[in-house]
Protein backbone atom coordinates (compact mmCIF):
# COMPACT_ATOMS: atom_id res chain seq x y z
CA UNK A 1 0.00 0.00 0.00
CA UNK A 2 1.70 3.02 -1.56
CA UNK A 3 0.68 6.32 0.58
CA UNK A 4 1.48 9.66 -1.29
CA UNK A 5 2.82 12.38 1.30
CA UNK A 6 2.21 15.84 0.63
CA UNK A 7 4.72 17.52 -0.51
CA UNK A 8 5.95 21.19 0.93
CA UNK A 9 5.03 22.31 -2.40
CA UNK A 10 1.29 21.12 -2.85
CA UNK A 11 1.04 22.65 0.92
CA UNK A 12 2.47 25.62 -0.12
CA UNK A 13 0.15 25.74 -2.53
CA UNK A 14 -2.80 25.11 -0.52
CA UNK A 15 -1.99 27.80 1.58
CA UNK A 16 -1.69 30.15 -1.22
CA UNK A 17 -5.15 29.29 -2.49
CA UNK A 18 -6.62 29.89 0.89
CA UNK A 19 -4.84 33.12 1.59
CA UNK A 20 -6.51 33.81 -2.86
CA UNK A 21 -9.98 33.17 -1.42
CA UNK A 22 -9.64 34.71 1.82
CA UNK A 23 -8.29 37.89 0.33
CA UNK A 24 -11.52 37.35 -2.41
CA UNK A 25 -13.92 37.04 0.51
CA UNK A 26 -13.34 40.12 1.81
CA UNK A 27 -12.80 42.49 -1.40
CA UNK A 28 -16.44 40.94 -1.85
CA UNK A 29 -17.39 41.49 1.80
CA UNK A 30 -16.31 45.10 1.15
CA UNK A 31 -18.13 45.72 -1.94
CA UNK A 32 -21.42 44.18 -0.65
CA UNK A 33 -20.90 46.97 1.96
CA UNK A 34 -20.50 49.69 -0.62
CA UNK A 35 -23.34 49.04 -2.27
CA UNK A 36 -25.12 48.91 1.28
CA UNK A 37 -23.77 52.65 2.12
CA UNK A 38 -24.54 53.29 -1.35
CA UNK A 39 -28.66 52.12 -1.01
CA UNK A 40 -29.12 53.89 3.16
CA UNK A 41 -32.47 55.88 2.90
CA UNK A 42 -31.57 59.14 3.00
CA UNK A 43 -28.25 59.45 3.54
CA UNK A 44 -25.89 62.75 4.17
CA UNK A 45 -23.63 63.40 1.17
CA UNK A 46 -20.68 63.78 2.94
CA UNK A 47 -20.59 60.95 5.27
CA UNK A 48 -21.45 58.56 2.23
CA UNK A 49 -18.40 59.98 0.50
CA UNK A 50 -16.30 59.50 3.45
CA UNK A 51 -17.22 56.39 3.84
CA UNK A 52 -17.20 55.37 0.10
CA UNK A 53 -13.60 56.77 -0.08
CA UNK A 54 -12.81 54.50 2.98
CA UNK A 55 -14.20 51.17 1.53
CA UNK A 56 -11.93 52.24 -1.91
CA UNK A 57 -8.39 52.92 0.39
CA UNK A 58 -9.27 49.20 2.29
CA UNK A 59 -10.03 47.73 -0.63
CA UNK A 60 -6.79 48.92 -2.41
CA UNK A 61 -4.66 47.89 0.49
CA UNK A 62 -6.30 44.63 0.57
CA UNK A 63 -5.22 44.43 -3.44
CA UNK A 64 -1.71 45.22 -2.57
CA UNK A 65 -0.86 42.85 0.18
CA UNK A 66 -2.78 39.93 -1.37
CA UNK A 67 -2.53 40.17 -4.68
CA UNK A 68 0.38 42.10 -4.98
CA UNK A 69 2.16 40.04 -2.70
CA UNK A 70 3.78 43.35 -0.63
CA UNK A 71 2.35 41.03 2.51
CA UNK A 72 5.60 39.21 2.34
CA UNK A 73 7.95 41.77 0.69
CA UNK A 74 10.91 43.68 2.64
CA UNK A 75 9.44 46.65 4.44
CA UNK A 76 11.29 49.47 2.13
CA UNK A 77 9.49 47.39 -1.00
CA UNK A 78 6.13 48.08 1.00
CA UNK A 79 6.93 51.80 1.59
CA UNK A 80 8.10 52.06 -1.76
CA UNK A 81 5.16 50.84 -3.23
CA UNK A 82 2.86 52.76 -0.93
CA UNK A 83 4.50 56.05 -0.80
CA UNK A 84 2.74 57.50 -4.40
CA UNK A 85 -0.97 57.49 -1.90
CA UNK A 86 0.83 60.25 -0.04
CA UNK A 87 1.16 62.26 -3.25
CA UNK A 88 -2.12 63.64 -3.84
CA UNK A 89 -2.57 64.24 -0.11
CA UNK A 90 0.55 66.63 -0.79
CA UNK A 91 -0.68 68.33 -4.01
CA UNK A 92 -3.66 68.99 -2.41
CA UNK A 93 -1.72 70.57 0.64
CA UNK A 94 0.38 72.94 -1.84
CA UNK A 95 -2.92 73.81 -4.29
CA UNK A 96 -4.44 74.59 -0.72
CA UNK A 97 -1.56 76.89 0.39
CA UNK A 98 -1.17 78.60 -3.41
CA UNK A 99 -5.22 79.02 -3.38
CA UNK A 100 -4.75 80.81 0.43
CA UNK A 101 -1.69 82.79 -0.47
CA UNK A 102 -3.28 84.37 -3.49
CA UNK A 103 -6.47 85.14 -1.74
CA UNK A 104 -4.55 86.68 1.25
CA UNK A 105 -2.52 88.78 -1.17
Amino acid sequence: MSSVAHSPDQASLRHERRSYLGGFAALAGLTLLEVGVVQLPDPRRPAVIVALVGLALAKAGLLSFYFMHLKTETRVLRLTALAPLLAPAIYASVLMADSAWRFLR
